[in-house]
């Protein structure tokens, strides 16, 4: 499995190199925002799609785009296919919350967009991941018909707007599009109300300061694999 450091090392041929943030994520050298998720969050997004199976995987809210490599990475293995999507609008203002307050919609010549194009060939990734540029919701529907047809999402990362009403819309958005059986990642779970994510479950041990509290919603019929989360409680609840 690729290391941080791996990814640093091969950014820095690249149009956008990456560094070390203080917090203990990645972030674009010329840019404060966005931050990437943290390495127990990457492990466990890879270990988890392997587990399950999952090959037709949508993300909202690219950012640096770890995530969606861990994702790749795991669906080079599953067999499956990994779409990004984000209107590269946090690193342009340079703040967390510049998905909440604007509007923009920026195009492939963002850094972030352009780092994780060349990240995804170094890793040899071209086949498995594609990146697209739009806002939730409105562009959800017409980007996943585009790219999987009627095919339906198993794997869905959310990691877009930090509101009650940004996540509303887009677990809205992605809903017509699931499959059967899904998972619904949440990063930064402990941003919403807790009835809004009273459905999670949080994993352990992504949950502050070793994550951002990484959550999923689970759909699956079959039994759990060994590897699929133990149960915890929800951390919000009396």
């Amino acid at each position: 499995m690729i290391t941080y450091d791996d990814i640093i090392a091969a950014s820095l041929t690249g149009p956008t190199p990456y560094e070390w943030e203080p917090g203990g994520c990645l972030k674009m050298v010329n840019h404060y925002h966005p931050f990437s998720i943290k390495p127990i969050e990457f492990q466990t997004i890879y270990d988890y799609i392997i587990a399950h199976g999952l090959r037709r995987g949508f993300e909202i809210g690219t950012g640096v785009g770890i995530s969606a490599l861990a994702a790749s990475l795991a669906m080079r293995e599953t067999g499956g296919r990994m779409i990004t999507f984000d209107s590269y609008i946090e690193e342009s203002h340079n703040h967390y919350l510049a998905y909440t307050e604007l509007s923009d919609v920026y195009d492939k010549s963002a850094d972030a967009y352009r780092g994780l194009e060349y990240i995804s060939r170094v890793f040899g990734l071209e086949t498995v991941l594609s990146q697209q540029i739009g806002r939730s919701p409105e562009g959800v529907a017409p980007t996943v018909r585009a790219q999987y047809g009627v095919d339906k999402l198993d794997y869905v990362m959310i990691d877009a707007e930090h509101t009650d009403a940004g996540l509303t819309r887009d677990l809205e958005a992605v809903r017509p599009f699931l499959a059967e059986n899904h998972a619904i990642f949440i990063h930064d779970a402990h941003c919403f109300t807790p009835e809004l994510v009273a459905e999670a479950r949080w994993f352990p041990e992504c949950m502050l300061p070793h994550g951002w509290n990484l959550a999923v919603i689970e759909r699956f019929n079959s039994s759990p694999s060994s590897h699929q989360l133990s149960d915890v409680n929800h951390p919000h609840a009396a």
